[in-house]
């Protein structure tokens, strides 16, 4: 926010200045000019991504307006949250930066009919241990998700999900109570984030990630 000085304020400040011996002088207002034209003009001249990674680096500094107060999926309902959780794990499906959905650890779902979401695993996606994402490992992550006793935000995504069963080893599906047309779009955040049920149900691991630990492990 720009803030505009009254005339004698601005003049007070002038003179201290010029009193401190700073020895520099006020930009031109050409040069204030140029300044201004060199900034963006429209968000679409940011970049939406960046560049995939190559390497393993020693340090990772996120820009967040507080410190990340956990790395559970469901857990996450802020931007600090969202934001790393995003960087570190996958949705089934993932939406664009113009509000689209693309496929992500599925391909785009498939709805036979009004009540029936299928989502197909993509070929050769895997965890971080090298351990494939089953069909059994997504239907554990959207029923916790969904499931109140699991002290996330996002039973309510799952209002009008009547069952969640895995049909084979790379295909789940949804049978609805009901239409949902919002259900894909919440599947591509926070809710539809898939992490391997084994390392998931690690006693001693379920009590750490809470705050320091992620179970997505991609």
């Amino acid at each position: 926010m720009t803030r505009v000085l009254p005339a004698a304020a601005t003049a007070a400040a002038l003179a201290a200045l010029a009193v401190s011996g700073c020895g520099k002088s006020a930009p031109s207002t050409a040069t204030g000019a140029a300044t201004n034209a060199a900034a963006p003009t429209s968000t679409t001249q940011l970049p939406a991504t960046t560049p995939a990674g190559n390497g393993e680096v020693g340090k990772i500094t996120w820009a967040l307006y507080r410190e990340v107060g956990t790395l559970d999926p469901i857990q996450a309902f802020d931007y600090p949250e969202n934001t790393v959780q995003t960087a570190l794990c996958d949705a089934l499906i993932k939406q664009q930066p113009d509000g689209t959905l693309a496929p992500g650890l599925s391909a785009l779902p498939e709805h036979p009919d009004d009540k029936t979401t299928v989502f197909k695993l993509q070929d050769g996606v895997k965890f971080s241990d090298g351990k494939p994402v089953t069909a059994q490992d997504v239907v554990y992550s959207l029923k916790r998700a969904a499931d109140p006793k699991s002290g996330g935000f996002y039973p309510q995504v799952f209002a009008r999900v009547a069952s969640i069963t895995a049909t084979d080893d790379t295909t789940v599906t949804l049978k609805l109570k009901q239409p949902d047309f919002w259900l894909d779009g919440e599947l591509s955040q926070m809710a539809g984030i898939v992490y391997e049920q084994a390392y998931a149900e690690n006693a001693d691991l379920l009590q750490r990630h809470r705050r320091n630990l992620t179970i997505c492990r991609y």
